[in-house]
């Protein structure tokens, strides 16, 4: 099993996104820090594995590059596939409910593109950022994503720098 990205969610638990070998892909995990240890796949396992967000793709390596805890306490994630994968898989950005202890797909930000970080802001939107050089918005009270910048379109960051002489 490998580990790719941990958030502490306002509740005091632990959310992570792991690897566990090729037949199983992306898993998304809670561990609460105050119990023992007792790892497994049901809600009184510590950490549960609450199983695979890829469970119709067999044997391709999944998963979940980045995470992170929006105003209201849920859990926002990107899942993908590893970026030495060749396989056809649809990434897409996640929520999950801590009170409803539920998981739910929200939808390819970008087709074509590989999701590479997501944050979340005080305005109560959630940021992700993809491997073309996108910045999408996702606005949980309208259910909506937009593409807010792109490499080429809009700086988002402006630079200088000399060459030569430092």
């Amino acid at each position: 099993m490998e580990v790719y990205s941990l958030v502490r969610g306002k509740d005091g638990l632990i959310y992570g996104g792991s690897f566990v070998a090729p037949e199983h892909g992306a898993h998304f995990f809670v561990y609460d820090p105050q119990k023992p240890w007792n790892p497994g796949d049901t809600p009184q396992n510590n950490p549960y594995d609450m199983g695979s967000l890829f469970p119709d793709i067999p044997c391709v390596y999944t998963i979940i590059p980045k995470m992170t805890v929006s105003e209201d306490g849920k859990i926002y994630g990107c899942a993908d596939k590893d970026p030495l994968c060749d396989a056809d898989v649809t990434p897409f950005l996640f929520r999950y409910d801590p009170e409803k202890g539920e998981i739910e797909n929200l939808g390819q930000p970008v087709e074509g593109d590989s999701l590479m970080t997501v944050g979340s802001a005080s305005n109560g939107k959630i940021y992700v950022g993809t491997r073309g050089g996108k910045l999408v918005e996702y606005d949980p009270s309208e259910n909506t994503m937009e593409v807010v910048a792109a490499r080429g379109e809009k700086t988002l960051f402006r630079r200088r720098c000399r060459v030569g002489k430092t």
